[in-house]
Protein backbone atom coordinates (compact mmCIF):
# COMPACT_ATOMS: atom_id res chain seq x y z
CA UNK A 1 0.00 0.00 0.00
CA UNK A 2 2.83 2.15 0.22
CA UNK A 3 3.71 4.91 -2.31
CA UNK A 4 6.50 5.06 -4.98
CA UNK A 5 7.74 7.44 -7.16
CA UNK A 6 8.57 6.34 -10.87
CA UNK A 7 12.29 7.09 -11.79
CA UNK A 8 10.77 8.00 -15.51
CA UNK A 9 7.15 8.95 -16.67
CA UNK A 10 4.95 6.40 -17.48
CA UNK A 11 4.15 6.94 -21.25
CA UNK A 12 0.36 6.56 -23.12
CA UNK A 13 0.66 5.28 -26.76
CA UNK A 14 -2.70 4.79 -28.09
CA UNK A 15 -4.48 2.67 -25.52
CA UNK A 16 -1.74 1.25 -24.34
CA UNK A 17 0.18 2.56 -20.74
CA UNK A 18 3.90 2.15 -20.81
CA UNK A 19 5.49 1.83 -17.62
CA UNK A 20 9.30 1.76 -16.68
CA UNK A 21 9.93 -1.68 -16.90
CA UNK A 22 13.27 -1.75 -14.69
CA UNK A 23 11.40 -0.06 -11.64
CA UNK A 24 8.62 -2.45 -12.15
CA UNK A 25 10.21 -5.85 -12.22
CA UNK A 26 12.71 -5.09 -9.22
CA UNK A 27 10.14 -3.11 -6.89
CA UNK A 28 8.23 -6.80 -7.10
CA UNK A 29 11.84 -7.87 -5.95
CA UNK A 30 12.95 -9.53 -9.68
CA UNK A 31 16.47 -9.69 -10.99
CA UNK A 32 16.21 -7.54 -14.35
CA UNK A 33 19.30 -7.99 -16.51
CA UNK A 34 20.20 -7.33 -20.34
CA UNK A 35 21.13 -10.06 -22.97
CA UNK A 36 23.50 -8.50 -25.40
CA UNK A 37 23.94 -11.46 -27.34
CA UNK A 38 19.70 -11.78 -27.74
CA UNK A 39 18.47 -8.25 -27.71
CA UNK A 40 16.12 -9.02 -24.49
CA UNK A 41 15.46 -8.15 -21.10
CA UNK A 42 15.72 -11.17 -18.69
CA UNK A 43 13.44 -10.87 -15.49
CA UNK A 44 13.80 -13.69 -12.89
CA UNK A 45 12.49 -14.50 -9.78
CA UNK A 46 15.07 -14.07 -6.85
CA UNK A 47 13.33 -16.68 -5.49
CA UNK A 48 14.20 -19.32 -8.33
CA UNK A 49 17.00 -21.48 -7.82
CA UNK A 50 18.93 -24.04 -9.20
CA UNK A 51 18.46 -25.80 -13.05
CA UNK A 52 15.00 -23.52 -13.22
CA UNK A 53 17.64 -20.17 -13.63
CA UNK A 54 18.75 -19.86 -17.08
CA UNK A 55 22.34 -20.84 -17.47
CA UNK A 56 23.85 -17.24 -17.29
CA UNK A 57 22.13 -16.21 -13.95
CA UNK A 58 23.54 -19.78 -11.98
CA UNK A 59 25.16 -19.10 -8.94
CA UNK A 60 27.52 -22.10 -9.29
CA UNK A 61 30.51 -20.19 -8.11
CA UNK A 62 29.85 -20.86 -4.95
CA UNK A 63 30.35 -23.88 -2.79
CA UNK A 64 28.72 -25.13 0.49
CA UNK A 65 30.65 -25.87 3.42
CA UNK A 66 30.73 -29.57 2.62
CA UNK A 67 32.47 -29.05 -0.85
CA UNK A 68 34.46 -26.20 0.15
CA UNK A 69 35.95 -29.15 3.15
CA UNK A 70 36.15 -31.62 -0.16
CA UNK A 71 38.12 -29.11 -1.89
CA UNK A 72 40.74 -28.49 1.03
CA UNK A 73 41.26 -32.15 1.35
CA UNK A 74 41.52 -32.93 -1.82
CA UNK A 75 44.15 -29.91 -2.17
CA UNK A 76 46.11 -31.27 0.68
CA UNK A 77 46.24 -34.79 -1.19
CA UNK A 78 47.23 -33.05 -4.53
CA UNK A 79 49.62 -30.41 -2.93
CA UNK A 80 51.65 -33.81 -1.21
CA UNK A 81 52.11 -35.48 -4.51
CA UNK A 82 54.01 -32.56 -5.73
CA UNK A 83 56.14 -32.57 -2.55
CA UNK A 84 54.07 -29.27 -0.48
CA UNK A 85 53.20 -29.84 2.69
CA UNK A 86 49.96 -28.03 3.75
CA UNK A 87 48.14 -27.58 6.91
CA UNK A 88 44.00 -27.26 7.01
CA UNK A 89 42.28 -25.70 9.91
CA UNK A 90 38.72 -24.81 10.25
CA UNK A 91 37.75 -21.02 10.61
CA UNK A 92 34.56 -18.81 11.35
CA UNK A 93 31.69 -19.31 8.60
CA UNK A 94 32.46 -23.04 8.17
CA UNK A 95 35.45 -22.12 6.02
CA UNK A 96 38.67 -23.76 6.02
CA UNK A 97 41.84 -22.12 6.14
CA UNK A 98 45.05 -23.43 4.26
CA UNK A 99 48.56 -23.00 5.17
CA UNK A 100 52.19 -23.77 4.16
CA UNK A 101 53.71 -25.99 6.63
CA UNK A 102 57.35 -24.44 6.37
CA UNK A 103 55.95 -20.89 6.03
CA UNK A 104 52.97 -19.64 7.72
CA UNK A 105 52.35 -22.97 9.50
CA UNK A 106 55.44 -22.72 10.88
CA UNK A 107 54.02 -19.82 13.50
CA UNK A 108 51.27 -20.12 15.33
CA UNK A 109 50.68 -16.87 16.04
CA UNK A 110 50.16 -16.16 12.19
CA UNK A 111 47.77 -18.56 11.89
CA UNK A 112 45.73 -17.49 14.70
CA UNK A 113 46.54 -14.26 13.29
CA UNK A 114 44.31 -14.89 9.96
CA UNK A 115 41.52 -16.82 11.95
CA UNK A 116 41.13 -14.17 14.48
CA UNK A 117 40.34 -11.53 11.67
CA UNK A 118 38.24 -14.40 9.23
CA UNK A 119 36.57 -14.46 12.42
CA UNK A 120 36.51 -10.90 13.41
CA UNK A 121 35.04 -10.16 10.03
CA UNK A 122 32.21 -12.96 9.60
CA UNK A 123 31.14 -11.07 13.02
CA UNK A 124 31.40 -7.69 12.13
CA UNK A 125 30.82 -7.29 8.45
CA UNK A 126 29.71 -10.83 7.37
CA UNK A 127 30.37 -13.47 4.90
CA UNK A 128 27.64 -15.14 3.15
CA UNK A 129 29.35 -18.22 1.89
CA UNK A 130 32.10 -20.29 2.76
CA UNK A 131 35.36 -20.17 1.45
CA UNK A 132 39.04 -21.41 1.13
CA UNK A 133 40.87 -18.99 2.71
CA UNK A 134 45.32 -19.75 1.64
CA UNK A 135 48.01 -17.87 2.77
CA UNK A 136 51.18 -19.26 1.80
CA UNK A 137 54.68 -18.16 2.27
CA UNK A 138 56.50 -18.65 -1.05
CA UNK A 139 55.05 -18.58 -4.93
CA UNK A 140 55.48 -21.36 -6.05
CA UNK A 141 53.08 -23.87 -3.82
CA UNK A 142 50.51 -20.59 -4.14
CA UNK A 143 50.87 -20.97 -7.70
CA UNK A 144 50.29 -24.87 -7.84
CA UNK A 145 46.85 -24.23 -4.86
CA UNK A 146 45.78 -21.83 -7.57
CA UNK A 147 45.79 -23.86 -10.38
CA UNK A 148 44.55 -27.18 -8.64
CA UNK A 149 41.06 -25.37 -8.33
CA UNK A 150 41.37 -23.80 -11.65
CA UNK A 151 41.38 -27.09 -12.64
CA UNK A 152 38.33 -28.09 -10.35
CA UNK A 153 36.30 -25.38 -11.87
CA UNK A 154 36.98 -26.64 -15.49
CA UNK A 155 39.58 -24.18 -16.59
CA UNK A 156 38.98 -22.43 -20.18
CA UNK A 157 35.28 -23.79 -19.84
CA UNK A 158 34.64 -21.54 -17.24
CA UNK A 159 35.52 -17.39 -17.71
CA UNK A 160 36.46 -17.23 -13.96
CA UNK A 161 38.35 -19.88 -13.51
CA UNK A 162 40.57 -18.30 -15.85
CA UNK A 163 40.68 -14.92 -14.09
CA UNK A 164 41.66 -16.38 -11.26
CA UNK A 165 44.72 -18.59 -13.07
CA UNK A 166 45.10 -14.97 -14.42
CA UNK A 167 46.25 -13.98 -10.98
CA UNK A 168 47.59 -17.17 -9.59
CA UNK A 169 50.41 -18.07 -12.81
CA UNK A 170 51.31 -13.79 -13.03
CA UNK A 171 51.18 -12.95 -9.32
CA UNK A 172 54.33 -11.52 -7.47
CA UNK A 173 54.83 -10.92 -4.04
CA UNK A 174 51.49 -9.49 -2.71
CA UNK A 175 47.99 -10.31 -2.75
CA UNK A 176 45.41 -11.79 -4.88
CA UNK A 177 41.37 -12.01 -4.32
CA UNK A 178 40.02 -14.84 -5.72
CA UNK A 179 36.26 -13.98 -4.52
CA UNK A 180 33.25 -15.93 -4.22
CA UNK A 181 35.36 -19.30 -4.26
CA UNK A 182 38.44 -18.97 -2.72
CA UNK A 183 40.94 -16.17 -0.67
CA UNK A 184 44.96 -16.67 -1.62
CA UNK A 185 47.48 -14.54 -0.62
CA UNK A 186 51.24 -14.29 -0.33
CA UNK A 187 53.38 -12.09 2.47
CA UNK A 188 56.79 -11.71 2.75
CA UNK A 189 58.19 -13.23 5.85
CA UNK A 190 61.21 -13.11 7.21
CA UNK A 191 62.30 -15.07 10.70
CA UNK A 192 63.24 -12.72 13.35
CA UNK A 193 60.56 -12.64 16.21
CA UNK A 194 60.32 -9.09 16.51
CA UNK A 195 59.20 -8.91 12.48
CA UNK A 196 57.08 -11.76 13.20
CA UNK A 197 54.96 -9.73 15.04
CA UNK A 198 54.66 -7.33 12.21
CA UNK A 199 54.39 -9.05 9.86
CA UNK A 200 51.00 -10.69 12.43
CA UNK A 201 49.29 -7.01 11.66
CA UNK A 202 50.20 -6.59 8.22
CA UNK A 203 49.05 -10.55 6.92
CA UNK A 204 45.61 -9.24 8.83
CA UNK A 205 45.34 -6.50 7.18
CA UNK A 206 45.67 -8.43 4.12
CA UNK A 207 43.22 -11.03 5.14
CA UNK A 208 40.64 -8.14 5.55
CA UNK A 209 41.71 -6.70 2.08
CA UNK A 210 41.31 -9.93 0.40
CA UNK A 211 37.91 -11.15 2.33
CA UNK A 212 36.32 -7.32 1.49
CA UNK A 213 36.74 -8.41 -2.24
CA UNK A 214 35.02 -11.66 -1.61
CA UNK A 215 32.51 -9.74 -0.42
CA UNK A 216 31.94 -7.32 -3.03
CA UNK A 217 31.76 -10.11 -5.69
CA UNK A 218 29.41 -12.64 -3.58
CA UNK A 219 27.32 -9.11 -2.96
CA UNK A 220 27.12 -8.58 -6.60
CA UNK A 221 26.99 -12.33 -7.48
CA UNK A 222 23.69 -13.16 -4.64
CA UNK A 223 21.78 -9.92 -6.17
CA UNK A 224 22.29 -10.69 -10.16
CA UNK A 225 21.45 -14.49 -8.77
CA UNK A 226 24.22 -15.81 -10.84
CA UNK A 227 27.76 -14.89 -12.49
CA UNK A 228 25.60 -13.49 -15.47
CA UNK A 229 27.80 -11.66 -18.68
CA UNK A 230 30.27 -9.60 -16.26
CA UNK A 231 30.20 -7.17 -14.23
CA UNK A 232 29.84 -3.48 -14.08
CA UNK A 233 33.22 -1.77 -13.61
CA UNK A 234 33.13 0.77 -10.08
CA UNK A 235 36.11 2.92 -9.96
CA UNK A 236 38.93 1.32 -9.08
CA UNK A 237 39.33 3.94 -6.34
CA UNK A 238 36.51 2.52 -4.34
CA UNK A 239 36.68 -0.76 -4.94
CA UNK A 240 40.22 -0.85 -3.87
CA UNK A 241 39.96 1.88 -1.34
CA UNK A 242 37.55 0.10 0.89
CA UNK A 243 39.27 -2.98 1.02
CA UNK A 244 42.53 -1.60 1.95
CA UNK A 245 40.31 0.94 5.20
CA UNK A 246 38.32 -2.59 6.17
CA UNK A 247 41.36 -4.10 6.32
CA UNK A 248 43.12 -1.40 8.60
CA UNK A 249 40.33 -0.59 10.60
CA UNK A 250 39.26 -4.57 11.03
CA UNK A 251 43.14 -5.41 12.26
CA UNK A 252 43.04 -2.55 14.58
CA UNK A 253 39.59 -3.34 16.30
CA UNK A 254 40.82 -6.71 16.78
CA UNK A 255 43.78 -6.02 18.16
CA UNK A 256 46.16 -7.32 16.10
CA UNK A 257 47.77 -3.78 15.27
CA UNK A 258 47.90 -1.88 18.05
CA UNK A 259 47.71 1.72 16.39
CA UNK A 260 45.43 2.90 13.96
CA UNK A 261 47.49 5.95 13.46
CA UNK A 262 50.47 4.35 12.88
CA UNK A 263 48.14 1.98 9.61
CA UNK A 264 47.19 5.45 8.53
CA UNK A 265 50.60 7.19 8.75
CA UNK A 266 52.11 5.60 5.20
CA UNK A 267 49.52 5.94 3.53
CA UNK A 268 48.96 10.15 4.36
CA UNK A 269 52.13 10.90 3.97
CA UNK A 270 52.50 8.46 0.18
CA UNK A 271 49.04 10.38 -0.71
CA UNK A 272 50.69 13.56 0.05
CA UNK A 273 53.75 12.89 -1.69
CA UNK A 274 51.80 11.91 -4.68
CA UNK A 275 48.86 14.09 -4.52
CA UNK A 276 46.75 13.93 -7.57
CA UNK A 277 43.19 14.89 -8.60
CA UNK A 278 40.74 10.77 -6.84
CA UNK A 279 39.20 11.22 -10.62
CA UNK A 280 43.06 10.00 -11.55
CA UNK A 281 42.45 6.46 -9.63
CA UNK A 282 38.58 5.71 -11.72
CA UNK A 283 40.44 3.31 -14.07
CA UNK A 284 43.37 1.77 -11.70
CA UNK A 285 44.73 2.67 -8.88
CA UNK A 286 48.14 0.28 -9.23
CA UNK A 287 50.32 3.35 -10.01
CA UNK A 288 51.78 6.14 -8.28
CA UNK A 289 50.76 6.66 -4.68
CA UNK A 290 46.86 5.42 -5.65
CA UNK A 291 46.46 2.89 -2.47
CA UNK A 292 47.14 5.62 -0.31
CA UNK A 293 44.76 7.82 -2.06
CA UNK A 294 42.19 5.43 -2.74
CA UNK A 295 42.11 4.75 1.04
CA UNK A 296 41.73 8.30 2.34
CA UNK A 297 38.98 8.62 -0.16
CA UNK A 298 37.25 5.64 1.29
CA UNK A 299 37.97 6.57 4.99
CA UNK A 300 36.63 10.09 4.05
CA UNK A 301 33.58 8.42 2.17
CA UNK A 302 32.92 6.22 4.93
CA UNK A 303 33.01 9.02 7.88
CA UNK A 304 30.54 10.71 5.40
CA UNK A 305 27.96 8.38 5.05
CA UNK A 306 28.53 7.63 9.29
CA UNK A 307 27.20 10.71 9.85
CA UNK A 308 24.20 10.71 7.84
CA UNK A 309 23.38 7.86 9.08
CA UNK A 310 23.40 8.77 12.69
CA UNK A 311 26.30 6.44 13.69
CA UNK A 312 29.67 7.73 14.60
CA UNK A 313 30.06 5.44 17.34
CA UNK A 314 30.02 2.08 15.37
CA UNK A 315 32.76 2.73 12.91
CA UNK A 316 32.55 -1.25 11.52
CA UNK A 317 29.42 -0.89 10.20
CA UNK A 318 30.30 -1.47 6.91
CA UNK A 319 26.54 -1.92 5.42
CA UNK A 320 27.11 0.36 2.57
CA UNK A 321 29.33 -1.70 0.81
CA UNK A 322 26.73 -4.45 0.59
CA UNK A 323 23.99 -2.16 -0.28
CA UNK A 324 26.30 -0.41 -2.86
CA UNK A 325 27.90 -3.30 -4.55
CA UNK A 326 24.26 -4.78 -4.73
CA UNK A 327 23.15 -1.88 -6.74
CA UNK A 328 25.65 -3.07 -8.94
CA UNK A 329 25.09 -6.72 -9.28
CA UNK A 330 21.52 -5.54 -10.72
CA UNK A 331 23.63 -3.34 -13.49
CA UNK A 332 22.83 0.29 -12.21
CA UNK A 333 25.72 2.36 -12.69
CA UNK A 334 28.55 3.21 -10.42
CA UNK A 335 27.35 7.32 -10.95
CA UNK A 336 23.51 5.98 -9.79
CA UNK A 337 24.46 3.55 -7.19
CA UNK A 338 26.72 5.94 -5.31
CA UNK A 339 23.62 8.90 -5.83
CA UNK A 340 21.59 6.69 -4.14
CA UNK A 341 23.78 5.21 -1.40
CA UNK A 342 25.29 8.29 -0.13
CA UNK A 343 22.67 10.80 -1.32
CA UNK A 344 25.46 12.90 -3.64
CA UNK A 345 26.69 12.48 -7.01
CA UNK A 346 30.54 11.27 -7.82
CA UNK A 347 31.09 14.75 -8.76
CA UNK A 348 30.16 16.15 -5.62
CA UNK A 349 32.49 13.95 -3.21
CA UNK A 350 35.26 14.70 -5.57
CA UNK A 351 34.93 18.45 -4.46
CA UNK A 352 34.24 17.18 -1.05
CA UNK A 353 37.30 15.67 -1.36
CA UNK A 354 39.32 17.56 -2.59
CA UNK A 355 38.88 19.89 0.03
CA UNK A 356 39.97 17.21 2.64
CA UNK A 357 42.86 16.85 0.90
CA UNK A 358 43.93 20.40 0.78
CA UNK A 359 43.43 20.18 4.56
CA UNK A 360 46.28 17.12 4.93
CA UNK A 361 43.87 14.47 5.42
CA UNK A 362 42.50 14.69 9.33
CA UNK A 363 41.87 11.75 10.95
CA UNK A 364 38.23 11.21 10.82
CA UNK A 365 37.20 7.83 12.41
CA UNK A 366 36.79 7.44 15.90
CA UNK A 367 37.75 3.93 16.36
CA UNK A 368 38.32 1.73 19.22
CA UNK A 369 39.54 -1.81 20.17
CA UNK A 370 37.45 -4.73 21.19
Amino acid sequence: GASVVLDAPAIIRGDRTFVPLRFVAEALDQIVSWNPEAWTVEIVSKGIGGSDLPERFRPDIFRSAEQIRQDAEDMRAYMASIGHEIILRPVAGNSVSVFDAEGFGAHESLMTAIEETVAGFDRLIGLNHSLLVVAMRHMDPLLEAGAFMARRFGGSSNATAEGQRFLWENGESGSAGLSGVSVFFKVQQEEHPAYIKYVGCSTSETVGHELTHAKQLETQITARGGLGEGFTRVPSWLHEGVAVLIGKTLSYRLGICPSYEELRSGPVWGAKRGQTSLQGYTDTVRKDKGYSTAYLAAEFLHSLWLQQQGDNEDTMNFSWVEEYWSLIGIRISPEEAFQRVFGMSLEEFYTLFEQYQQNGYPQVLPLQQV
